[in-house]
């Protein structure tokens, strides 16, 4: 017999996006101090195993569709952008600005806030 869930929702570490299940609110509060950002959880309308649980999420408030699709389209244009080394020839402005891209991409990798 599976476990039932209460509580479900996602949440963000490291650029990493997860869904989380436990059996009260508290665990908001264990997330936000283990460095999680974007912490969303809801109360389920009834106890639910964790695969019941994910389709509930998907077909209710939509989030893991959301979430994949901003992630992938992110890092496609992080992709796309971002050189893969600073250029040896060109003039300082464009190698400061090729270096300041490659920082950016890692910054936005590990700080999912920094997306503009």
């Amino acid at each position: 017999m599976s476990k039932l869930y209460t509580v479900a929702g996602s949440s963000h570490q490291d650029g990493v996006f997860k869904l989380r299940f436990a059996n009260s609110m508290d665990r908001v509060n264990v997330l936000t101090r283990a460095g999680h950002t974007s912490v969303q959880l809801y109360t389920l309308p009834y106890a639910m195993s964790k695969e019941d649980a994910t389709l509930w999420l998907e077909n209710v408030k939509q989030i893991r569709a959301r979430a994949v699709s901003n992630q992938a389209l992110m890092e496609r244009v992080v992709r796309d952008v971002t050189p893969k080394r600073v250029p040896r020839k060109g003039t300082d402005e464009e190698r400061v600005n090729a270096q300041f891209a490659i920082w950016r991409a890692k910054a936005v990798k590990k700080f999912d806030f920094l997306v503009d």
